[in-house]
């Protein structure tokens, strides 16, 4: 639905309603400073800001009564924890989104019967469901690709970085080169100056070789830092020029003055490609944003989805740890039951049986019989699933 379609007063009305909901099942009191402030605008996903004890809906789930309780949800364990005096940066999340994919099941069942029952349409979220499987594989296949992306950015920048270093270290001792032949007289000032501009204009052209380069490159930082090397030449440039009409010895002293200047300032030895490159750290946030949200989203919601909402009852009254230890595990079913009954009953006496029956036949010289092959089959069958529901996340 569209904001047109429903008024944002009714949506806050709405998300209101839900809040008190829970709420009133779950038998906590409510203040007029519990409730959260509920705002419609445009974003990636609706959501409960802590910082803020905000809800926003996105316009896209206007109508949905399954973001209107999730979020609710997290609104009500909030307040809960406030006045254990958790502090919203202690709260923990797994607890959090568990609690809120469990509001969408007592949302459902408290709504029965109600105005709000018409927010249901869409069917419960099943994190078994194939397609949303497909769709958590697809992110998790997306966190692979970004992270070649981020691999391959990472490696041009470290050769990008590796040839500024050489270029600008090349050039200074270049650099110094000169400046010991113009101090030994075996080149003139002039010489001197002509070289200085054939170095300047030598690092410019290694310099720009890394603009538009498909191998390597350089981040923003890096390229400020050698800009300011570059300054050097400018820097020296100026102090020649004053120089120009000074005595030898004063000349030599005040060039010798910008020498050292520029080797405790200008030294590529001191120059630290520490910062990165806003492009490889925007990569890294969208590994993290995408791994963060499978990781924190996807298990508390397979263990909420297995409750009914009679059996959820008083979960955020809970501490943290409470509901890790009765709700955060995944409940057996009855295939997985039966496997697990067949493997610790029947594996000894099947074991038993066949090493019995391999026993005889070596001493009376009978062969396996069709009940030995079968049996041994059916054996490793068991095992087999038993060790895959053991280790199924």
């Amino acid at each position: 639905m569209s904001i047109e379609a429903v008024p944002k007063k009714r949506v806050e009305k709405d998300v209101i309603e839900a809040f008190k909901l829970l709420a009133e099942s779950e038998g906590i009191k409510i203040n007029n400073s519990d409730f959260p402030v509920v705002e419609v605008r445009e974003g990636k996903y609706s959501y409960y800001d802590l910082t803020k004890r905000s809800i926003f809906i996105r316009p896209l789930d206007i109508g949905s009564g399954t973001t209107y309780f999730e979020e609710a949800g997290h609104a009500l364990r909030d307040v809960v924890q406030r006045r254990k005096g958790v502090d919203y940066l202690k709260q923990d999340r797994k607890v959090h989104e568990f609690l809120g994919r469990a509001a969408e099941s007592i949302g459902r069942d408290l709504s029965s019967g109600t105005e709000m029952m018409g927010l249901f349409s869409e069917k419960p979220r099943d994190m078994d469901d194939p397609r949303i499987k497909k769709k958590l594989l697809n992110r998790l296949r997306g966190i692979r690709d970004v992270k070649d992306l981020l691999r391959e950015r990472r490696d041009r920048l470290a050769k990008g970085r590796s040839y500024a270093l050489n270029l600008l270290k090349e050039n200074y001792l270049n650099l110094q080169d000169a400046y010991k032949s113009f101090r030994s007289g075996k080149i003139n000032e002039q010489e001197f100056i002509s070289e200085m501009h054939r170095l300047e204009q030598e690092s410019r052209k290694g310099a720009r070789k890394l603009s538009g380069n498909e191998e390597m490159s350089v981040s923003p930082f890096d390229e400020n830092e050698i800009k300011g090397y570059l300054s050097l030449y400018e820097y020296l440039g100026e102090v020649l020029g004053i120089t120009r009409n000074a005595k030898d010895e004063e000349k030599r002293k005040i060039i010798d003055g910008a020498m050292k200047f520029v080797d405790e300032l200008y030294n590529p030895k001191k120059i630290k490609f520490d910062l990165d490159d806003p492009r490889v750290l925007d990569v890294e946030f969208q590994i993290g944003e995408i791994h963060d949200s499978h990781e924190v989203h996807r298990k508390p919601y397979l263990y909420a989805q297995q409750y009914a909402p009679s059996e959820l009852k008083g979960a955020y009254s809970l501490s943290d740890s409470e509901i890790r230890d009765r709700f955060f595990h995944k409940r057996k079913s009855g295939l997985e039951k039966a496997v697990e009954t067949l493997f610790f009953v029947l594996f000894p006496l099947v074991f038993v049986y066949l090493l019995k029956l391999r026993l005889t036949g070596f001493v009376s010289g009978v062969k396996l019989v069709k009940l030995d092959l079968f049996l041994l089959i059916f054996l490793i069958i068991i095992s087999i699933l038993y060790l895959k529901f053991r280790t199924r996340k």
